[in-house]
């Protein structure tokens, strides 16, 4: 019987898991080093900034799904 992961289906969903980590990781860096003090608004958008940065460009997908499981 095949299930979902042996479909490849799984496979069109690889930029949004993208998206989705790159703005956790940036947000929770700007939260954490408080670079423009409690402002979440804008640390929200420098975050959604950089993950559609990343989700645009094909080679940075290949090195995020790369480099994600070591973490």
């Amino acid at each position: 019987m095949a299930t979902i992961l042996d479909l490849g289906l799984l496979e069109y969903f690889v930029p949004f898991f993208v998206f989705i980590f790159v703005f956790v990781v940036v947000f929770a860096l700007l939260e954490k080093a408080q670079f423009f003090g409690k402002n979440i608004g804008f640390n929200a958008l420098i975050a959604l900034c950089l993950g559609f940065l990343f989700v645009i460009v094909p080679e940075v997908i290949t090195l995020v799904r790369l480099i994600t499981p070591w973490f």
